[in-house]
């Protein structure tokens, strides 16, 4: 393998406003809220925004998940959408 050849399996999945809206069933407009007060991981290039799908899929665990790390049962849990 060649220094310039990305490894396919290691390479992490950048998503868009319009896929991540969709991923969550939010509104674009929504998204771009949340990326802008922070409340989103995101990666802002120039005007755009791209979302790393690990680091997003890691952040939804962590905002449904109690602060002892386990998941809430029998109660909701707002994570501020």
């Amino acid at each position: 393998m060649t220094a310039n050849k990305i490894n396919e399996s290691s390479a992490e999945v950048m998503m868009k406003v319009n896929d991540v809206a969709e991923y969550l069933r939010l509104s674009e407009a929504k998204v771009y809220r949340m990326a802008n007060s922070g409340q989103l991981p995101a990666l802002r290039l120039g005007k755009t925004w791209r979302f790393n799908k690990k680091i997003l899929d890691d952040w939804i665990r962590r905002e449904t998940r109690g602060g002892d790390g386990e998941m809430v049962s029998g109660q909701s849990q707002d994570i501020a959408l």
